[in-house]
């Protein structure tokens, strides 16, 4: 009610009778005094918004409530209008170039023109909008979710997971933008193309993040002589989610060839598998191949593969005039060569970011401008917390720039053919431990390097550095993590953000945790807009922005009988938080094995415990939680869960107040 107990300003002339007086009113307006004036916690005007009206002027009202009244032109809005969608969807209203308005046609809002608002004696004029805003607030475009399984059929099938079509292919024929492409597990083939439309395909891991699901839906080629296996162009918002790509051969003599090929484009290639490739050619080859991109490529893992192609450019990630995030994804085993320059993750005239990825046993062979990580032609890179293990044979070893600039730091290089080279290069590199390589850095006589706080054997003039053994916990198991009376432990840039212990940066990929033991890190991952969130390790800082780093400030909300917002995260409890985009964090802490929390009736918002537990493990002795009620929060919606994942919210549904249990 936008006028509870409110007063009016009301002007005009007295008019007196024999025995009444009253006002011949020449105008009313609304008065900013009222009859009940309250307190507010907050401005209404910046926790409400006017979605039908963007451009409204929000002025606060505290009339007997905490209201925010929206304005256009002196005029109160409704902002709440209960207006219909109507669909005019072919509907004819003539060959005139007039505008009829805004309305909602062809699945999505915008201006219509005809002759008029009647046709065949209907008058649709109701039915067109103020603003594209309204339009879709009250037309929102609903995406579909398409489902594939190999026991379907592209003939009879409908895309429902009762009839699903049998091919990626036919489902991404029959999507549109911002649609679903649900791929049960079980054995596909390509090539693959999005068609340029922006739409998530993926497997059930989608939905569960259960990697059994990755192991289980396998994409696989019957084509050889094929260019690029999928390609995504000409989007931005698209995704490739939960894949095995295996036994991908691609030897089509003269054209580029690539298994995921993206061009004009951003998605996010993510927790994806590539297995036993291999790719030859006489022209550029990669794995994922990006041109003008600012994709992310995250948690991804590639296997026993091979590049190889006519001395020219190739490398398991190539990024070329494009700034990609490049994170958290694991390479062992591979090969690459009979290409030059070429490398496993290489920057050609490129800004990425390349951070927390794990090389393991990175062959090179018959190359020269080459190396686990190579940044070429003008490029301009930070690299960091990367592992680079045995990269050997031809080329540079672990690192080398050729024409470019990067700043690297906390990074472990470990018995590379060589540590960092620059070719008419410039770097700066700071905490670092370069250990086991016959050459730890190489700078041609155009090249500079700033080297500091690094641990370098053979040692190296800066500030800081210093020459002993790092003492890794486990080398000969791949465990680069610092042992206590490490020398490289405090040893970081005293001016670095500290560890997540508090203390000074340690030297390496990876800090020890000075309290409680050995540190352990979660990554948790995220979705562009809205997640549930909870608190999976015991941390020395809870607050959101020091754990979730790119979310957007202001939106971490618990629950409780309401939203409440947060700056800070407590164990055991979930949390509405908001992000720009996909991504994922890294968490360092204590393990947490048992967690009691207290249930309200109704809904709750509860995180687990530092792994994953299923529901049926819950301690209920007071038999509160409502079965069939636990639901986390995906991209395509609420979803039924059994899992209760670490780093992750979750509401439950309790019949009354009480406690329950999560242990291992």
């Amino acid at each position: 009610e936008p006028y509870a107990h409110r007063f009016v300003d009301i002007e005009g002339e007295e008019v007196t009778c024999v025995e009444c007086t009253a006002i011949y009113v020449s105008s009313i307006s609304m008065s900013d005094a009222c009859e009940f004036p309250v307190e507010c916690f907050a401005d209404p005007c910046t926790v409400e918004d006017c979605s039908l009206y963007p451009d409204a002027e929000c002025i606060a009202n505290y009339c007997d409530g905490c209201w925010a009244d929206f304005y256009m032109n002196e005029e109160l809005m409704d902002c709440h209008l209960d207006l219909e969608c109507v669909d005019l969807t072919g509907i004819d209203f003539g060959p005139c170039d007039m505008e009829l308005g805004i309305a909602w046609s062809d699945n999505y809002c915008h201006v219509l023109s005809g002759c008029g608002w009647v046709v065949d004696g209907v008058d649709y004029s109701d039915a067109f909008f103020n603003s594209i805003e309204e339009c879709q607030t009250v037309c929102p475009e609903e995406s579909t979710t398409w489902h594939v399984s190999d026991a379907g059929s592209d003939e009879t099938g409908d895309g429902s997971a009762e009839n699903p079509f049998a091919t990626i292919q036919n489902g991404i024929d029959v999507a549109t933008d911002g649609d679903t492409v649900l791929v049960q597990p079980g054995t596909y083939y390509g090539p693959i193309d999005f068609l340029s439309k922006n739409l998530v395909l993926g497997s059930l891991y989608l939905l569960e993040e259960n990697e059994s699901y990755i192991d289980g839906t396998i994409i696989l080629n019957t084509d050889n002589d094929v260019s690029n296996f999928v390609n995504i162009s000409s989007v931005q918002e698209s995704e490739l989610n939960g894949f095995t790509f295996q036994y991908i051969h691609l030897n089509l003599w003269d054209a580029s060839q690539a298994i995921i090929h993206v061009k004009d484009a951003s998605p996010a290639i993510i927790n994806n598998r590539f297995k036993d490739f291999y790719l030859f050619s006489n022209m550029e080859s990669s794995v994922i191949y990006c041109e003008n991109s600012s994709s992310l490529i995250m948690n991804n893992e590639f296997m026993n593969g091979s590049v190889g192609n006519g001395y020219v450019l190739g490398g398991y990630i190539l990024s070329k005039g494009s700034s990609l995030t490049i994170k958290n994804n694991r390479m062992e085993n591979g090969y690459v060569g009979f290409a030059d320059p070429s490398g496993y993750i290489v920057s050609v005239n490129s800004n990425d970011l390349i951070e927390s990825n794990t090389i393991l046993n990175a062959s090179m062979g018959y190359c020269f401008t080459c190396a686990a990580i190579a940044m070429l032609d003008g490029s301009n890179c930070i690299i960091r917390n990367n592992l680079i293990f045995q990269a050997y044979g031809d080329g540079y070893g672990a690192v080398v720039a050729s024409e470019s600039q990067f700043v690297s730091y906390n990074n472990t290089l470990v018995s590379n053919g060589m540590g960092y080279a620059n070719l008419f290069s410039d770097g700066i590199v700071s905490n670092d431990i370069i250990h086991g390589s016959s050459n730890t850095v190489y700078l041609d006589e155009s090249s500079t390097m700033q080297v500091s706080y690094s641990d370098i054997q053979g040692g190296w003039e800066g500030e800081g550095n210093i020459d002993e053994d790092p003492l890794f916990v486990d080398p000969d198991n791949d465990n680069f993590s610092l042992q206590e009376g490490s020398p490289c432990i405090d040893a970081g840039d005293p001016n670095s953000p500290i560890d997540p212990d508090g203390t000074i940066a340690d030297m390496g990929a990876y800090y020890f945790h000075q309290e409680g033991g050995d540190p352990t890190e979660l990554i948790v991952n995220y979705q562009s807009d809205w997640n549930l969130v909870g608190l999976p390790l015991d941390v020395e800082d809870a607050s959101y922005t020091t754990l979730f780093p790119e979310s957007i400030e202001g939106t971490l909300y618990s629950f409780d009988d309401g939203y409440n917002p947060e700056t800070s995260l407590i164990q055991g409890d979930g949390y509405w938080l908001r992000f720009n985009g996909i991504g994922s964090t890294t968490i360092i802490g204590s393990i947490i094995n048992e967690l009691t929390i207290s249930m309200s009736e109704g809904w709750n918002l509860i995180s687990g415990i530092s792994t994953p537990l299923n529901i049926s493990d819950i301690q209920d002795p007071g038999v509160i939680i409502i079965s069939g009620t636990v639901y986390g929060f995906t991209s395509t919606g609420y979803t039924y869960t059994e899992i209760i994942e670490p780093g992750k919210g979750y509401w439950v549904r309790a019949s009354g107040p009480g406690e329950i249990t999560i242990n291992q």
